[in-house]
């Protein structure tokens, strides 16, 4: 259980914020599809496949292409990567997500970093994304992204998480409200 350290006056919002449903009926939080030192022979510095996101890429509402804060840009080798990994995972690059940073200084003033990214992009394991469990919760897709960058789901999230990577189970568990 986590006990986070509220004042009075927070209570009740905490409170009513953990009555709503949680992410984890709508979206199924992942981490990313290539793991950076597993899948290393599957990088390459050549832009003539897909670009592989990272956690230092991946800003509020936006994505880098050009440029990073830390590492370079790489891209993935496909044709072998998908030869090699026939699982479901493997071909969510096809399918438009929400991707977070995976990774995040505890003392950030905004720990929850996510933006959209439209099908054609893998994900290293810096990154986490969210799929719908299906078609019929696509219409929760924007309002849900708007909620993991906002100023209250970054509030909850750092009274209760103490360590710096962002787990999928963390994400699964912030709420939404009632969307009836």
């Amino acid at each position: 259980f986590v006990i986070p350290y509220l004042l009075e006056a927070e209570k009740d919002i905490f409170v009513n914020f953990y009555k709503q449903e949680t992410l984890s009926k709508y979206f199924r939080c992942y981490q990313g599809e290539l793991n950076m030192t597993t899948h290393r022979k599957y990088f390459s510095d050549v832009p003539d496949d897909y670009m592989v996101l990272k956690g230092a890429q991946i800003q509020r509402y936006h994505f880098l292409t050009d440029r990073m804060s830390q590492g370079k840009i790489e891209y993935v080798k496909s044709e072998k990567y998908l030869s090699d990994f026939h699982t479901p995972k493997s071909r969510h690059y096809k399918r438009e997500r929400i991707v977070m940073q995976g990774i995040t200084g505890v003392n950030e003033s905004i720990r929850l970093k996510a933006t959209y990214i439209p099908g054609g992009y893998f994900c290293a394991h810096s990154c986490n994304y969210l799929l719908p469990l299906s078609d019929d919760f696509l219409y929760l897709f924007w309002p849900v992204l708007a909620l993991i960058n906002s100023r209250l789901f970054n509030w909850v999230y750092k009274k209760t998480s103490t360590n710096s990577n962002v787990n999928s189970y963390e994400i699964e568990n912030l709420t939404i409200p009632d969307n009836r």
